[in-house]
């Protein structure tokens, strides 16, 4: 599957997604944008899911990705980024620029709204 831009990333994510509790998945590139794998590495709850760099960088590797994009959901209908998302998207950048396999965006969903971290500029702000 070729995934060239942030609406068809969400086109996909909304087919494979819940939206009854917080799902962080990771979308597996190779460095013609091809989607080589996607997984659903953790499942929270209503209201929060925690995320480690670990367990992401290791399904990235495996996968054999250049590059990779975050995703999770919020069920709460508000797409909006939390200090918790902010934080956690600061490390996992840092750790990708460390291991070498990009970030390419981070997108938050609803069930009817999507923000984009690289669309708002943050993924940049992020690095520093």
């Amino acid at each position: 599957m070729f995934i060239e831009n942030t609406k068809s990333a969400e086109r996909y994510l909304r087919r494979v997604m819940g939206f009854r509790q917080e799902e962080f998945w990771v979308l597996a590139f190779s460095s013609n944008q091809k989607l080589i794998r996607a997984r659903m590495i953790f499942l929270g709850t209503v209201d929060s899911c925690p995320v480690h760099p670990r367990e992401i960088f290791r399904f990235a590797i495996e996968a054999g990705a250049s590059k990779i994009l975050i995703a999770h959901c919020h069920p709460s209908g508000d797409a909006t980024p939390s200090l918790e998302d902010m934080k956690a998207t600061q490390r996992l950048v840092r750790t990708s620029q460390i291991i070498g396999i990009p970030i390419v965006d981070h997108l938050i969903l609803t069930k009817n709204s999507v923000t984009s971290l690289e669309a708002m500029k943050l993924l940049k702000k992020l690095t520093h």
